[in-house]
């Protein structure tokens, strides 16, 4: 047997009986879709960090996990009865909404107040729009670290020592993407332990004047050039690398 609840703009939607004294509890609204022109039943929540997020009707009938889409078999979005749902797995992931590209769901960040669980933007598109963001307001993100390191002095330290593992599977990701450039700091590495070069920090910055922190290759990293090194402070350094 099929029961009526009553939705805004006039809407009704249509429910198996057996569900209609729980799904009655909630005020429930008729959305259109502003592209397909098809309705369907929403009512707005809160997730578990208190975020204001949209719930719809079909996927709390079904209890549908993230990932998992609820399709209407009659196509009407307002028709809510058992039979007329389904789960379908979407195995090609879902579209970017930034680059228009169909993508598998390991390409996008987790996001909970999303109906499939999932960011709209795909992880690539959000780093080009981060990259550029901190191009632009690079003041801003200076102050931001600065003020994070100093409430957070020993965070760095900390986390190298609990996962040994991940600093490990970085430096061999970081030797098989920059090969020339980790040959040549190996080799300032072993000149210092020889006494061929003098330890960095017993040097001042060539560029600011304060206590270096690293030797910097200013004639490239080949292998004729990989002792020709000045002393830079991390800052500088970075300054320099930009540039």
């Amino acid at each position: 047997m099929t029961k009526e609840i009553v939705l805004t703009q006039g809407k009704v939607a249509l429910v198996s009986d057996h569900r209609y004294e729980y799904l009655n509890q909630w005020e429930w609204l008729a959305a259109k879709s502003r592209k397909k022109g098809n309705w369907r039943v929403t009512r707005h929540s809160k997730d578990e960090c208190g975020r204001k997020i949209t719930v719809s009707m079909c996927r709390i009938i079904l209890n549908a996990p993230k990932g998992v889409q609820v399709i209407h078999n009659d196509g009407d979005g307002l028709n809510n009865q058992d039979e007329n749902l389904c789960l379908v797995v979407d195995q090609y992931g879902k579209r970017c909404s930034k680059c228009k590209k169909r993508k598998p769901f390991t390409d996008f960040d987790k996001n909970s107040p999303v109906r499939d669980g999932f960011s709209n933007h795909c992880k690539d598109c959000k780093s080009k729009h981060n990259r550029r963001w901190r191009g632009s307001n690079k003041t801003h993100m200076k102050s931001i670290l600065k003020a994070w390191r100093s409430n957070h002095p020993k965070y760095n330290k900390i986390w190298r020592q609990s996962h040994p593992d991940k600093i490990a599977a970085g430096k061999r990701k970081y030797i098989i993407k920059f090969p020339e450039k980790s040959r040549a700091r190996n080799s300032v590495q072993r000149a210092v332990r020889k006494g061929e070069l003098p330890r960095v920090s017993s040097l001042s910055c060539i560029r600011c004047g304060c206590q270096a922190q690293e030797y910097h290759h200013h004639k490239g990293y080949a292998k004729e050039h990989q002792l020709d090194v000045v002393p830079v402070c991390n800052a500088c350094h970075n300054i320099i690398d930009s540039s």
